[in-house]
């Protein structure tokens, strides 16, 4: 568990390669032990290392395995976290049906055992499909969902995201005035 922690560290710093390196080593020493919620929570990490050096056939395989090993085990927290990742790989990749099926697990199930944080990331994600295929009417409708959890969550980073989505729908709809910007 500690290798998974100095992982995230290296992680939040945006050292991926060191973060990748640490993760693989926590995934192998938890098969060595028989540590399947390890091997779930560290396989889910590395594939992180993988979406975000834009790797994502590895990523996805990975997010996969995870998910399989969250499920088997009952984690129904961690699984709700994972869809949500996996969901957001895949829409990266370009498979948009299959980032929605997955965003649509997600929500209820992150409801369902009142993950909050997981609640808004995953609303935010399904907004953000919407948005992209323009169904800008539920975009609207769930990234503004998702902007009220995430502020009910503490996650500023997620409810910038869906608030920069909903400005972009209302101009769009020219309902925003952008003026110059200044210093």
């Amino acid at each position: 568990r500690a290798l998974n922690e100095q992982g995230l560290t290296f992680l939040d710093q945006s050292r991926n390669d060191e973060a990748r390196e640490i993760f693989a080593s926590a995934v192998q020493l938890a098969r060595e032990l028989g540590d399947q919620v390890l091997e779930a929570i560290a396989g889910g990490n590395l594939a992180t290392t993988y979406r975000f050096s834009e790797e994502r056939d590895e990523a996805r395989r990975l997010y996969a395995t995870s998910l399989a090993l969250f499920r088997k085990l009952g984690d129904r927290v961690l699984e709700s976290k994972l869809l949500g990742d996996f969901a957001t790989v895949c829409l990266s990749g370009g498979s948009v049906d299959e980032a929605e099926q997955l965003a649509r697990k997600a929500v209820p199930l992150s409801r369902e055992v009142g993950d909050l944080r997981s609640e808004g990331v995953n609303l935010g994600a399904l907004g953000s499909i919407m948005l992209l295929t323009r169904r800008t009417d539920e975009a609207q409708s769930t990234l503004a969902e998702a902007s009220r959890i995430d502020e009910r969550a503490g996650n500023r980073q997620a409810r910038n995201v869906a608030e920069f989505n909903l400005a972009e729908i209302h101009l769009g709809r020219g309902q925003l005035e952008v003026g110059p910007l200044t210093a």
